[in-house]
């Protein structure tokens, strides 16, 4: 129906297989669910950089991408730089927060930069706040595949709306 469609491409959640730019976004139906299972653990949360714009090396945009296990929210936020740039500490500490955990397991690949932004945030959240941090090691893929999934979902999500936009507007969108 036309109102399903119309309330669908406001914003392209949930991810729908009848959408063109749902399946292009993402490239596969996300119908079959992994159960979770990370119950009665010590919640993990992943944090990795990627990059927005990649193949335009002079003007792409450096992102941190968060993802908690437990209820698989990512989240995406552009950034100045890698590092412990201020704006971001402060970022990243908000997400934690809304995360909900007073208690978890904060995954990253061992890249100074990241490590040291870890690091930062750890301070910034205060004693409240039981973190233990964990670099996976180096070279090691498949210890960071989750992260590596979150980032190709979180990339194909811009991807989707912004076809979705260009298509309703009938003109391209700068990266």
């Amino acid at each position: 129906p036309q109102a399903e469609w119309d309330e669908h491409m406001l914003t392209h959640v949930p991810y729908r297989d009848w959408c063109p730019f749902c399946v292009k976004g993402r490239g596969r139906s996300e119908a079959a669910k992994r159960k979770d299972e990370s119950e009665g653990k010590v919640p993990q949360v992943l944090m990795d950089y990627a990059y927005f714009n990649e193949e335009d090396r002079e003007n792409r945009r450096v992102m941190i991408v968060i993802k908690d296990v437990k209820s698989s929210k990512v989240v995406g936020m552009i950034v100045a730089r890698k590092g412990d740039d201020p704006k971001a500490i402060g970022l990243v500490a908000r997400e934690i927060k809304r995360l909900g955990h007073g208690k978890m397991v904060w995954k990253s690949d061992q890249e100074p930069s990241i490590v040291s932004l870890k690091e930062k945030v750890r301070k910034e959240l205060g004693e409240g706040y039981d973190v233990v941090m964990e670099e996976s090691p180096v070279y090691s893929h498949k210890s960071n595949g989750a992260m590596e999934e979150a980032v190709g979902m979180l990339k194909g999500k811009i991807k989707e709306m912004k076809g979705a936009l260009e298509s309703r507007y009938g003109r391209k969108i700068k990266e």
